[in-house]
């Protein structure tokens, strides 16, 4: 140092100033190396076949940002906000599971299209789900506790539902099936390359353009057509599951309390954000309320799909309650009123997942919105509620269980949900498969809410249906 005899301050030698900027990039390209290293370690764990952890996901805890989607009811909600991102110049991943093309969007233009090579069988328990959805979690080898094979380059879109290349099982031997376990699979070189495309909260929409009849293919009004049926219930619907057309309707729009019909949320929201392999020990506090029917026993170990037994054929509290403890009853009620406002249902709240409170409302509209996403997508929750097993499910826990709905046996039913309370009365959904000669069978809708005869109600517009439409 040498110094200034003019102001008295202390100048740096030329050498040091010099000094001092090397070392400062030195930092800047070690910081940018460790930078690059973290980006791209992915890529590099895939090269070895090593698992890494990315977006962190424990493997005992279930996803639970399942309900943040917004539901296709058709293709034009598909359509409309698949428009509105490529107004936006914005990047997304759009999967049409009926051509088997995977298109990958940026700046709102296709940048590149890959073949899907496999996805879930329609009709089973993993059937690919549809919707509007976004990147979660993702992992270069991510390894599927469920069908135990490695999926790599997995990119969580919904749920337990990833986008991913071939999957192998741990000596390396590749999975030959026909179908996958509800995922979009790729080729191994193309999920690589989507992998590094796809960034965390990027839209991913996926659909499947279903063929959709109308109304009076097979519904029209026989000759002498009767007067409308006397319905006691505050509100009631008929509805056609295939088209979502509406044929009769009481207060379809009237919020009113769903009191046992609450489940119905229970069990779809659980099926798809919890493994339902999984099991769970019901503890005291979980059982010990004023509203427990005294069907669990605490200290007992209950896997999850088997408590939809209880759940949707005897409208079990207890179930409800140990069921939603997966997530904490508080996490499951969000998921629910956030799968709600995905699938549309604009009018309804939960407050709790057994139903119990005056709390939890809904329409019968919204209803019906549920009613169709179950019929097309988790068709085994109407089945249960019937009291359908499912061999590929394995044997069921509760021998003997009684079936409390109603209807059950009728020719044409293919599901009974709700109940009855003090506070509301009963609220009933029923669906139900009507055939007529020379015309294909209609998937068709009956709810009802607030009545005090659901039984009369439900049969009184079942006899309307097959007279006027000639339906049996």
């Amino acid at each position: 140092m040498e110094e200034n005899n003019k102001t008295g301050k202390i100048a740096l030698r030329p050498r040091i100033v010099y000094s001092g900027i090397f070392f400062a990039c030195v930092a800047f390209g070690v910081a940018t190396g460790i930078w690059l290293w973290f980006q791209n370690r992915e890529l590099r764990a895939m090269k070895s076949l090593q698992p890494i952890v990315y977006y962190s996901v424990s493997k005992d805890e279930p996803f639970i940002n399942a309900g943040d989607i917004v539901a296709e009811d058709n293709k034009g909600t598909f359509q409309a906000e698949k428009e509105a991102l490529i107004r936006k110049k914005s990047d997304f991943i759009e999967a049409d599971l009926k051509n088997m093309k995977l298109s990958l969007y940026k700046d709102g233009e296709v940048k590149n299209i890959y073949t899907i090579l496999r996805k879930g069988k329609m009709g089973s328990f993993w059937e690919t789900t549809t919707g509007i959805y976004s990147v979660g979690a993702k992992s270069a080898n991510h390894f599927s506790s469920i069908a135990k094979v490695w999926m790599p380059y997995g990119i969580q879109f919904y749920g337990n539902f990833f986008i991913h290349g071939w999957p192998y099982y741990a000596d390396g031997t590749l999975l030959q099936s026909s179908y996958s376990g509800g995922c979009i699979r790729l080729d191994t070189d193309d999920a690589e390359k989507v992998f590094t495309f796809a960034k965390y909260g990027m839209p991913v929409l996926v659909f499947e353009e279903q063929p959709k009849r109308t109304l009076y293919e097979s519904l029209t009004y026989s000759d002498g057509a009767s007067d409308m049926p006397i319905v006691q219930a505050e509100a009631a619907i008929v509805t056609d599951m295939d088209t979502g057309e509406v044929l009769l309707d009481k207060n379809i729009n009237e919020p009113l309390p769903l009191g046992a019909l609450t489940k119905t949320m229970t069990a779809l929201t659980t099926s798809e954000v919890v493994n339902l392999e999984r099991t769970i020990t019901a503890q005291a506090w979980m059982l010990e309320k004023p509203t427990s029917d005294n069907f669990l026993k605490t200290g007992e170990r209950y896997r999850g799909f088997d408590l939809l037994y209880p759940l949707l054929m005897q409208s079990s509290n207890d179930a409800a309650s140990v069921l939603g403890s997966f997530l904490g009853e508080p996490s499951t009620v969000i998921q629910m009123n956030k799968k709600a406002k995905g699938l549309g249902m604009v009018n309804t709240t939960f407050v709790d997942v057994t139903g119990e409170s005056d709390g939890n409302i809904s329409t019968l509209m919204d209803l019906s919105r549920l009613a169709q996403y179950i019929l097309e997508k988790r068709g085994f929750i109407f089945g249960v509620s019937i009291g359908t097993e499912y061999p590929e499910q394995k044997s069921i826990a509760f021998q003997n269980l009684t079936n409390y709905n109603p209807f059950v046996g009728e020719k044409g039913i293919t599901g009974v949900i709700g109940g009855r309370t003090d506070a509301v009365g009963f609220t009933v959904l029923t669906a139900w498969n009507f055939s007529k000669e020379g015309k294909s069978p209609r998937n068709i809708l009956i709810g009802v809410l607030g009545s005090n005869d659901a039984n009369s109600d439900i049969m009184a517009i079942r006899a309307w249906i097959e007279k006027n439409f000639g339906m049996k």
